[in-house]
């Protein structure tokens, strides 16, 4: 099963590790993007994402079907990747 979604609320990590737990599996990958303080040299002041949502969702599909066909044994999936002003 694949979860992919965009918003612009807040992401609930509890919400996608859900999404993901199966008890045949023993263990749970995540990676989690942050905002960082400087980008070369420069302070970050504020920083807002955009997407034109239909072709991102193809693309993470496409990843989706890619990272299966390499790992076979991956039971499940969760992308979710904020739209809008980042906050801390």
């Amino acid at each position: 099963m694949d979860y992919i979604h965009l918003q612009t609320e807040p992401i609930r990590l509890d919400e996608l590790y859900k999404q993901v737990l199966a008890s045949s599996c023993g263990a749970v990958a995540s990676f989690i993007g942050v905002t960082r303080d400087n980008f070369e040299g420069r302070q970050v002041t504020r920083l807002f994402y955009e997407a034109y949502e239909p072709m991102v969702l193809q693309e993470l599909h496409r990843l989706c079907a890619d990272a299966r066909r390499q790992f076979q044994d991956i039971k499940h999936i969760a992308i979710c990747h904020r739209l809008g002003l980042a906050h801390d």
